[in-house]
C-alpha cells in the first residue's frame, strides 16, 4: 500500500512518488487487518517480510491458544523468499506466493513442452485468454521442493519490437499437492489476493489513510495506526452489530444510512425526544438493535 505525502521529509517510493509504504496483513474471511507496519517510502518491499509474517502468525496463535491456527497464506512477489517459504511449510500451512521470475525460473519456463500448455478457464468455465502449465522447483536456501504454476498470455506489444517475447508470464509457487488443489483451483485461490486492493481503497477513501498530517514520521505512524484501529472497530461492528447482509457495506455507505442523518432533539415535560428524518423503519430497527447489543456487551464486560 502506497500513501503519497508531499512532505519534505518523505522518501521516494519505487513507484516514483514521495510518501510511505506500509505493509499490511489481512484475514480475508473476516476482513480484519491483523497486522501492519508503517514504513518509509524507500524501504524495499522484500524487507522484513519474514519477520512480519512470523509476528502475525505468532500473534494469532497466542490469541487463539492454538498452534498451526493459520491454515493458508497468500503473498505477493515480495514474499518469494526461501526463509518465508520454509517458515510457512514448517507450520504445516499451505501457501501461494507470486514468483519473482529470476533466471532459473525463466529457464524452467522455457523448457516446458508446448503440448503441456492448457487453456485456463475461470470458475464458471469461461475461457480467460490464458494458458497454464506447471513444474517442480526449488530455490537456494529452501528446504523443500514446491510446485510453480505458470500462466501465459500473448504479449499485446509483441508485434511492436522484434526483440519482444511472444508471451507474458505469471508464476505462483505453492505447496498444495495435486490431490489437494488442481492447478486451476490454485490460480483461483491466489487471485483472491487482489481483494487487498479493496482493503486499501477502504482504508484510503473511508478512513482517510491516503493522507498524512505532517512531515514527522512517528506522528504519521500514530495517525496511520489510529486509522487501522478505526477500520478494525468498524469491521467488528459489522460482524457483531449489523445484519449479515451488511458485511460488505463500506463505511461510506453506513455513514450515509445511519450516521449522517438529520435529527432534532425536543424537550417535552420531563422527556427528551429525538426526531429523525430521512430514514426508513428498517434502518431504524437495525440501529435500535445495534444499540441494544452494545448495551448487552457493556453489561457483559
Amino acid at each position: 500500500m502506497e500513501v503519497e505525502g508531499e512532505k519534505e521529509e518523505a522518501k521516494w517510493t519505487y513507484k516514483g512518488n514521495k510518501g510511505y509504504m506500509p505493509m499490511l496483513g489481512f484475514i480475508p474471511e473476516m476482513d480484519w487487518c491483523i497486522g501492519y507496519e508503517f514504513r518509509e517510502g524507500n524501504r524495499a518491499p522484500r524487507e522484513r517480510n519474514y519477520e512480519f509474517l512470523k509476528e502475525i502468525i505468532e500473534f494469532v496463535e497466542e490469541a487463539t491458544k492454538k498452534e498451526k491456527e493459520i491454515k493458508r497464506v497468500r503473498i505477493d512477489a515480495a514474499g518469494y523468499q526461501a526463509k518465508v517459504i520454509n517458515y510457512i511449510n514448517k507450520k504445516e500451512s499451505k501457501y501461494t506466493i507470486t514468483v519473482s521470475k529470476d533466471e532459473s525460473v525463466k529457464k524452467a519456463i522455457r523448457r516446458i513442452p508446448e503440448e503441456e500448455w492448457k487453456i485456463l478457464k475461470d470458475k464458471y468455465g469461461i475461457r480467460t485468454g490464458r494458458e497454464y502449465a506447471e513444474f517442480i522447483h526449488t530455490m537456494n536456501g529452501s528446504d523443500h521442493a514446491f510446485r510453480i504454476i505458470v500462466q501465459r498470455w500473448l504479449n499485446p506489444q509483441g508485434d511492436l519490437f522484434d526483440n519482444m517475447e511472444e508471451y507474458c508470464y505469471h508464476g505462483i509457487a505453492t505447496n498444495y499437492t495435486e490431490e489437494e488443489k488442481s492447478i486451476e483451483e490454485v490460480i483461483w485461490w491466489h487471485n483472491g489476493r487482489s481483494n487487498s486492493e479493496n482493503y486499501n481503497k477502504e482504508l484510503k477513501q473511508g478512513f482517510n489513510l491516503d493522507y498524512v498530517p505532517c512531515g514527522e514520521f512517528k506522528a504519521n505512524a500514530v495517525w496511520f495506526g489510529l486509522g487501522i484501529l478505526a477500520y478494525n472497530l468498524f469491521v467488528a461492528s459489522k460482524l457483531f452489530l449489523f445484519p449479515k447482509s451488511w458485511i460488505k457495506k463500506t463505511v461510506r455507505t453506513i455513514r450515509w444510512q445511519i450516521i449522517q442523518i438529520a435529527g432534532k432533539v425536543i424537550k417535552r415535560a420531563r422527556y427528551l425526544i429525538l426526531r429523525i428524518c430521512g430514514t426508513t423503519r428498517e434502518i431504524f430497527e437495525i440501529y435500535k438493535n445495534a444499540q441494544e447489543i452494545c448495551w448487552e456487551l457493556e453489561y457483559i464486560l
